[in-house]
Order: C-alpha cells, then sequence, then structure tokens
C-alpha cells in the first residue's frame, strides 16, 4: 500500500489495516495527529525533549497493541485521553521520586542507632492491615505503585491487569486508607507517626 492513498483513508479505516500490521497506516495516524499532540504535551510540561520521549512512548503502545486498534471507534478522542494519562502517570512518577528522595535524606540524618528495618517493617504492617482484602489485588498494588515507584505499565503487566484497573483500584486503596486513618485517635496516629517518622513520612504523603 502506498503512503499517499493512507492519507486519503479515514481513522477507522487505517486502524483497520493498522490491527493486520501494515506500517504505513500506522505512520499515517501518527502525521495525522502529532501536531496537535504535541502541542497539548508541550503546553504541560514545557520541554521539547520530554515531549518528545513521551509521544514515542505513547506510538510505540499504539503499535504494540495494534492487534485490537479496530476497536477503537474514535482514534482522536482515544489518543488524546492516553496522552493525558501518561503525562498524568509522569507527574505521579515525578511526586514519588521527590517524596522518595526527601525520605533517603532524612534516612541519612537519622540516629545510626534506630532499627530502621524493624520501624519499616512494622509501618507497612499497620498500614497493610488497612487495606481491605475486597479491593482485588489491593495490597499488591499499592506496594508496586506507590512503595516501589512502578510505572503503572508495569504494575498492569505484572498482575495481568489493564492499567485502568491499576488506576481505579489504587484509587479505591488510598480512598480507604484515608477514611481509616481519619477513624483512628490523634494518640494514635501520632504514635504512628513518631514511630515511622522516617519510613513512614513517604507513604503518608501518598494519601495526602
Amino acid at each position: 500500500m502506498q503512503r499517499d492513498n493512507c492519507s486519503l483513508k479515514t481513522d477507522s479505516e487505517l486502524l483497520a489495516e493498522m490491527a493486520t500490521g501494515d506500517a504505513f497506516a500506522f505512520t499515517t495516524l501518527y502525521d495525522r495527529y502529532k501536531r496537535s499532540l504535541y502541542t497539548v504535551a508541550f503546553r504541560r510540561l514545557g520541554d521539547r525533549e520530554l515531549v518528545d520521549d513521551i509521544l514515542q512512548e505513547l506510538f510505540s503502545k499504539i503499535w504494540t497493541g495494534r492487534a485490537a486498534a479496530n476497536s477503537i471507534e474514535n482514534f482522536s478522542g482515544y489518543i488524546h485521553r492516553a496522552l493525558k494519562n501518561q503525562i498524568i502517570d509522569y507527574f505521579l512518577h515525578q511526586q514519588h521520586v521527590m517524596k522518595y528522595q526527601q525520605f533517603a535524606e532524612k534516612q541519612e540524618q537519622y540516629t545510626e542507632g534506630t532499627d530502621h528495618n524493624a520501624m519499616h517493617d512494622s509501618f507497612l504492617e499497620r498500614i497493610f492491615e488497612l487495606i481491605s482484602e475486597s479491593i482485588p489485588q489491593g495490597k499488591e498494588i499499592f506496594r508496586l505503585r506507590i512503595l516501589e515507584d512502578r510505572k503503572t505499565d508495569e504494575v498492569a503487566a505484572e498482575l495481568g491487569i489493564a492499567e485502568k484497573t491499576v488506576r481505579n483500584r489504587l484509587s479505591l486503596v488510598l480512598k480507604e486508607l484515608r477514611e481509616r486513618l481519619s477513624q483512628y485517635t490523634i494518640w494514635f496516629l501520632f504514635t504512628l507517626v513518631a514511630q515511622c517518622i522516617v519510613e513512614g513520612s513517604f507513604f503518608l504523603n501518598a494519601l495526602a
């Protein structure tokens, strides 16, 4: 198929052809939307190199999942939502990196004689006790996405679920933790924070 012919086709026609592995159809969709996507991403990120990386990753995912491309009804809406989610994931990742760096700096300043591992384990036990079993894979999602700072797509791949499912369940977990922590007395929370002041600060910020 000639690329010139591809440019005359609708998004739906190109998606159907891309689903069969047609690289020309994929390239045509990329050329058709790259300018508008770049404008949106640059307005939010203000970094050309970062925008290039995000768009490259975005279209790489589109090509990797091309087998299901013909099920997309509105590609324009789909690709812009995907870009929005990827930008959100980037900012979430940056926030977690900053929190972890703050956590690491405080840990270095902490008293050498403190049993960090014991305090860390104690804090995690308390947090995991508050996550109910009613949220499927909730504890694993919390551990991978928040504690290990893994990307949403990595968590989804490891657990065998969709990225949207990861985001939805993590939202439920954090909401549940906020509600349950609010039920404890101020004294209990003070004790919890005092006991886990270094390790806990990183995780409690995720609940804010």
